[in-house]
């Protein structure tokens, strides 16, 4: 992948790719930044670059850090009329939860993954 920040990942069952080959990839994924494709191939091998370059951060946040970002994010979207948001995770997810119960926004959190 030449690009070392990713949006957003999405796997998808089948890809049908543009290349000379016109391959069909299985469990699929296309990594997106900006509005750009920077890679595209099995699940497997893009998931690693969201772990790479997400996760990494995260891991260094503070659970106040956390709640934080989570109140204040949940404040913009109650402010441009979002009222149900699904999180993607966190390594703090109590503290999510905790800034859903301030904001009266309603989301559904996970309860914990396995990669934090």
């Amino acid at each position: 992948m030449s690009k070392d920040v990713v949006d957003i990942i999405v796997k998808v069952k089948y890809v049908f790719t543009m290349n000379s080959r016109r391959e069909i990839i299985v469990d699929g994924a296309i990594a997106i930044n900006g509005n750009g494709i920077v890679a595209v191939g099995k699940a497997s091998n893009i998931s690693p670059v969201w772990l790479r370059y997400l996760i990494p951060y995260e891991s260094n946040l503070k659970p106040s850090d956390v709640r934080l970002t989570a109140t204040l994010t949940q404040l913009n979207m109650i402010e441009h009329g979002i009222t149900t948001f699904l999180e993607a995770g966190s390594p703090y997810p109590h503290e999510v939860a905790k800034a859903v119960l301030e904001t009266g926004v309603r989301g559904t959190l996970p309860y914990q993954l396995s990669i934090w």
